[in-house]
């Protein structure tokens, strides 16, 4: 069976390209990890490397391990194409550990597809296709960048409800400290006999209002929140 050994099926020219491929494939994984770790994303630059460069690695088993086999007896009809399709279904279980829900919102999914994007850089580098994992690099890297921060804001505006001996300017105070003046607008302050309103307008993605819920439940001075500045 030694001269079936796929190492002896190729020249020394041609498994410095392998490397130079892998190598090419991780640098490329690298850089989409970069962008991802630069804006506090997980996975960030070694976990995207490694998924490059795997999926180099298989693809080059895929296309070049197999060169042998149709010397072998029984070998008809076989696809070796069949392991770079399982890195496809194999990534989408880590792109999955990267999906998650928090403040009432899906988070991780633009990283997951990054992940996603990055077997397929490695598959294209090792076909050889370099033109192809460069452009998908370089096209992933601007969208990351170009939109990164463009998300759904959403303005809404309330009429918070204290208590007749709370302070308000204590909880203005408070509410400035923690959000941005463009994220919390105080409008007007209304008094009556039993309770004191302060009509706000927070503006935001749904983080922002569910964070803002979140000081209002946990402040003593808070009776209520009604959303109809009308009440």
């Amino acid at each position: 069976m030694t001269a079936y050994l796929p190492i002896l099926s190729y020249s020394a020219a041609d498994h410095v390209s392998f490397l130079i491929r892998i190598l090419v494939a991780a640098i490329f994984g690298y850089v989409v990890g970069y962008e991802r770790q630069k804006h506090g994303k997980e996975p960030g630059r070694r976990t995207h490397c490694i998924i490059a460069a795997t999926a180099c690695t298989l693809m080059i088993l895929s296309k070049y391990a197999f060169a042998d086999i149709g010397t072998l007896a029984g070998s008809r009809g076989s696809d070796n194409a069949r392991m770079a399709a399982q890195v496809i279904s194999g990534v989408s279980f880590l792109c999955a550990a990267a999906i998650f829900k928090a403040d009432g919102e899906i988070k991780g999914l633009t990283t997951a597809a990054g992940m996603w994007a990055t077997a397929a850089i490695g598959l294209a580098t090792g076909c050889g296709m370099y033109y192809v994992a460069a452009f998908l690099t370089l096209l992933i890297l601007v969208l990351q960048i170009l939109t990164h921060g463009s998300k759904n804001t959403v303005q809404y505006s309330y009429k918070v409800v204290l208590k007749n001996e709370g302070d308000h300017s204590a909880f203005k105070k408070k509410v400035k400290s923690l959000f941005s003046e463009s994220t919390v607008t105080f409008l007007e302050v209304e008094k009556d006999e039993d309770c004191m309103g302060i009509k706000i307008s927070v503006n935001g993605e749904p983080s922002v209002q569910n964070k803002f819920f979140k000081v209002c439940s946990v402040d003593e001075n808070v009776k209520s929140i009604i959303t109809d500045l009308n009440c």
